[in-house]
């Protein structure tokens, strides 16, 4: 039997129409884009935030919006700049997260550096998911891992937090938050993890690939332990990275620090085959992209008020202020910092380093300015210790300042070699010798003496003394030395 022409037309119509069902129901593919910031550092200066921004939103447009994606910025994002010592510049990175509509965020060392009691109320302003399996902080909103639905996929986004914050700071800073091993950690929620059955998992943490995460446990070791992770998302070491495998089964992304640019992934899923068949992933420069004209706007009124504020003269003093050269034991940069430490605390000696190789002076000096020489926020804290305690200490860090390490200089103190041994150390206020009966105050950064593991013999020795902790920052203990000792006379 012959059909007519239109019947013929229409069922061939209809079957290609089946098959054409057929075969995209059967082999359908999937994109999902991730989009990741690091390290942003309140770098709202230049436009770079801003700029990033206009990438951020670039970006999503172009997979086809929010649901065809996910923005995950992992950390150290409201420190770092002058304008974040005010709280409304920590404010703003909070806003501007939420503005571009991230879904993830994931605390970072210099994130608790205000301390957790200024975190907790940015945390909760975040409209996001916070993601950390490494922290217990039962007040916060702080969850080990989530899933999202983005492009038809079920997507499990696992966070990890900078995985030493206890060996960074005090108690005192970190508050109820409490840091958790990531080893054991992750052995308890993979488990939940595959029981949600996502289509994709994304490890996002702040720490780079060489990163301790435990004791004799980096991220190679992780991904080897866990297979099931397919892309990892870095942070903290300030290496950005294209794209790389780790491992057999895993792809390794890190953005650039700064605001200097982004991190795209975009994978492919196949729902036949029900895996993963393409992974692509690049740096997105921000160098040449123009400021989004909503973020400059949030952003001009906080750096305008940063600007002023930086300008404010501090005082005036006598002699440039530089870090120790490689044959100097002190400069007048840390006797400064010696002296305030002990003004503020009423040490008899001081251990105290530089932690930026700006220098100034001599003349005025302004608020910014002193910010660029004491760039991080510790507290002053204080031990009491034998001469025999002090001896050792000392040898320590002439050793690491022989080797140009991160030294700290000691004020309070004078001492004498021979043959390059130590010989001989006296107290500055009495000009005699360290007597072996009596304790001498001494005091630290509450960073080296909590433990960061630049200053073993000094740890050793602290870990189970009663210290005090001051709640000035050193940064304020300088300031109000330098208004005392040296006012500025120019308005």
């Amino acid at each position: 039997m012959i059909l007519p022409l239109s019947r013929l037309f229409r069922r061939c119509l209809i079957l290609c129409f089946s098959l054409a069902v057929c075969l995209t129901s059967s082999g359908r593919e999937l994109a999902l884009r991730v989009i990741q910031t690091t390290d942003l550092h309140g770098s709202i200066d230049r436009g770079a935030l801003a700029k990033t921004a206009a990438l951020v939103d670039r970006e999503t447009a172009a997979s086809g919006g929010p649901g065809n994606s996910l923005r995950i910025d992992c950390g150290d994002l409201v420190q770092g700049s002058f304008a974040m010592t005010m709280p409304e510049g920590r404010a703003l990175m909070i806003r501007v997260l939420n503005f571009l509509q991230f879904d993830v965020f994931i605390p970072g060392n210099h994130d608790f550096e205000f301390g957790s009691g200024m975190l907790l109320p940015l945390l909760r302003d975040f409209r996001g998911s916070v993601l950390a399996l490494n922290l217990e902080w039962p007040e916060s909103p702080v969850r080990p891992w989530r899933i999202f639905r983005r492009a038809g996929l079920n997507v499990a986004v696992i966070g990890i937090a900078y995985p030493s914050l206890d060996r960074m700071f005090l108690p005192e800073v970190m508050g109820k938050a409490r840091q958790l091993p990531v080893a054991g950690q992750l052995e308890r929620i993979i488990p939940e993890v595959m029981r949600a059955r996502p289509d994709v998992i994304i490890l996002a943490l702040h720490a780079g690939e060489q990163s301790w995460l435990g004791p004799d446990f980096r991220l190679f070791d992780l991904i080897r332990k866990y297979p099931q992770i397919d892309l990892i998302l870095c942070g903290h070491s300030h290496q950005p990275e294209a794209g790389a495998a780790l491992g057999r089964s895993a792809w390794r992304v890190q953005a650039p620090a700064h605001a200097a640019g982004i991190a795209v992934a975009d994978i492919t899923f196949d729902t036949e085959k029900k895996r993963i068949v393409s992974m692509k992933s690049r740096i997105v420069p921000a160098d040449k992209v123009p400021e989004h004209p909503a973020v400059k706007k949030m952003v001009g009124p906080v750096r305008n008020r940063s600007f002023r504020l930086g300008r404010r003269l501090v005082a005036e003093v006598p002699s440039a202020l530089r870090p120790p050269e490689k044959r100097e034991y002190s400069s007048a940069l840390t006797r400064l910092y010696g002296k305030a430490i002990m003004d503020c605390t009423g040490a008899e000696i001081v251990f105290y380093g530089v932690n930026s190789r700006f220098q100034t002076g001599p003349g005025t000096i302004s608020l910014f300015q002193l910010y660029r020489l004491m760039p991080f926020a510790d507290h002053p804290v204080t031990v009491d210790l034998t001469a025999d305690e002090i001896r050792r200490i000392l040898e320590e860090q002439i050793s690491i300042h022989r080797k140009n390490g991160p030294y700290q200089a000691p004020t309070g103190i004078t001492f004498a070699f021979s043959r390059r041994k130590l010989q001989s150390i006296s107290l500055e206020s009495t000009g005699r010798p360290l007597e072996s009966g009596r304790l001498y105050r001494t005091a630290f950064s509450s960073y080296i003496f909590s433990g960061s593991g630049r200053c073993r013999t000094l740890h050793e020795i602290v870990k189970n003394k009663k210290y005090r902790a001051f709640p000035q920052t050193t940064y304020e203990a300088v300031a109000a030395f330098l208004m005392k000792t040296y006012p500025a006379k120019t308005k």
